[in-house]
């Protein structure tokens, strides 16, 4: 490992932090990551539901891949980890590595270490290091021991993501579905992929799970990845060891550029140096100077002899005021001083330190008496807070007997409907009322249409073929109806007893043709 070639800013960071390095590093690989996914997934989806379409159990298909994870990372793994030390795999690297494909540890992580939380972050270990037993499972331990707790808040954000990307494709085609038909046509699609699906939906759903699977993934490793790298960072002092490499080679550096200027300053100061002879002249000169006086050595034309007006005129001019300036203060001070006395604080009364014992007393039994009543107020409104506390010390009064009345519906409409659905209202039987009007609507529909309604019909369906109604306010008069029912066979919303009566006035005279 040659950590000079590393290509991230060696420092140590927080786990945030570090996840944030990790997601940096697939974004920015994302080309050489999600080619090899793709082509090592896709294989596995098609056949894994190729056998489930064909025993019927087309459920075992995205259950197969979820449990194939561990494998599906080392894709992701092995490119960041060549990556972030400059050399960005091929696809045909990638999928060829002996890393991917060893089954030294993907055993355990198949089998007993599968639902490990904190995958992301110790998968290197075993694809990197190559650590096994005892050596594993304590580097293992030192790696989680400070970022255990982010490390599992990955995993469950990571589940969260997929989850959503799930929902958001459902709440997709919900989206393409209009307002008016959307409580039927959402019942419709749960039948459809949920309820008794048939092969082409589950193997869609498979699909949006598996493309989730495939976006969310690899952004789980490359968080883990980083973790990683910062772990080691601070455990092993990466960045002391690169920081002292760099150090060494500027010094390498330094020396071999000082070693060349040296060569040519000794080279230059070697024409510079004063021949023998001029050597000796110059020091015999020097002891032939030893003993003179200084008259002698200075010469008769340059030498001055002192003169002792010159001397007299600096001693006054070193006397005036302004070269050396002085002042005298005067101030008044007591003819005899004293030692000022020792000052000893006053003694406290005795009255003071009882009050002190006192308030300490308060203060500190005070807390635990106060402790004692919110303690005893949290106990008393505990039951009304959590109902679930509530239902465990309270017990349940034994439920009363329920008295059923069965209500059977008329295999044919009566004669006078809007005599009996009036009569049903009266009797407190709002949602057999109702339902009894929708009953007459959509047969007097089918009746000015000419043709029945197909058995199992929905609200949806019998809008749009009252769509083909001579009249417009025939279809506003039953689009009005199914609303009506609609919200109370559903949402439990009925009218008052006005609308009602206004329901059964237009019922009348557009269906029956009588005010």
């Amino acid at each position: 490992m040659r950590l000079d070639l590393i290509s991230i800013a060696l420092r140590q960071r927080n786990p945030w932090e570090s996840m944030d390095l990790g997601i940096a590093l697939v974004r920015r690989h994302a080309g050489a990551i999600w080619r090899p996914w793709f082509l090592l997934t896709l294989p596995f989806f098609v056949a894994f539901n190729l056998v489930g379409w064909w025993f019927d159990i087309l459920w075992l298909g995205p259950l197969l891949l979820w449990w194939l994870k561990p494998l599906f990372d080392r894709v992701p793994l092995f490119v960041l980890s060549r990556a972030v030390f400059g050399t960005v795999p091929g696809t045909r690297q990638t999928l060829r590595s002996r890393e991917l494909w060893s089954l030294k540890s993907l055993l355990g992580w198949l089998t007993w270490r599968r639902l490990h939380p904190a995958r992301s972050l110790l998968l290197p270990v075993d694809m990197l290091e190559g650590l096994t037993g005892p050596r594993r499972r304590t580097r293992n331990g030192v790696l989680q021991r400070a970022v255990s707790g982010q490390a599992l808040g990955l995993t469950f954000a990571c589940i969260g993501f997929e989850i959503a990307l799930v929902l958001s494709a459902w709440v997709l085609c919900l989206l393409f579905i209009p307002t008016e038909f959307l409580s039927a046509s959402a019942r419709e699609l749960w039948q459809v992929f949920f309820d008794d699906p048939p092969a082409w939906a589950e193997i869609c759903v498979n699909a949006v799970l598996w493309l989730a699977m495939s976006v969310v993934e690899p952004f789980y490793v490359g968080a883990g990845f980083g973790l990683y790298l910062n772990r080691r960072t601070q455990l092993e002092a990466w960045d002391v060891e690169l920081s002292f490499r760099r150090l060494a080679d500027r010094a390498r550096q330094a020396a071999a550029s000082s070693l060349a200027v040296l060569l040519v300053v000794l080279s230059l100061a070697a024409g510079l140096l004063p021949s023998p002879v001029f050597a000796s002249a110059a020091t015999e000169k020097a002891s032939q100077a030893q003993g003179l006086t200084p008259r002698q050595y200075v010469g008769e034309a340059a030498w001055q002899a002192p003169d002792p007006r010159f001397d007299r005129a600096v001693d006054k001019a070193m006397l005036d005021p302004l070269l050396s300036p002085k002042q005298e203060v005067t101030r008044w001070e007591l003819k005899d001083k004293r030692k000022p006395a020792d000052k000893k604080p006053p003694p406290k009364p005795g009255w003071l330190g009882f009050l002190a014992m006192i308030i300490g007393a308060i203060g500190e039994y005070g807390l635990w008496i106060l402790a004692a009543l919110l303690l005893a107020f949290v106990l008393w409104r505990l039951p009304r807070w959590l109902p679930w506390v509530q239902e465990r010390v309270r017990p349940e009064a034994p439920p009363s007997e329920i008295i059923e009345h069965p209500i059977e519906a008329p295999s044919t409409l009566p004669d006078d409907v809007p005599m009996a659905a009036r009569a049903l209202w009266d009797a407190e039987h709002r949602r057999e009322a109702l339902a009894l009007l929708y009953r007459a609507s959509v047969e007097r529909v089918a009746e000015r249409l000419g043709t029945p309604f197909p058995p199992g019909a929905t609200e949806a369906e019998c809008l749009r073929r009252a769509r083909r109604l001579p009249t417009p306010e025939l279809q506003q008069h039953f689009s009005r109806v199914v609303r009506t029912w609609q919200a109370a066979a559903y949402a439990w919303r009925f009218p008052d007893s006005a609308q009602f009566d206004a329901l059964l006035e237009s019922w009348q005279r557009d269906f029956e043709g009588r005010a």
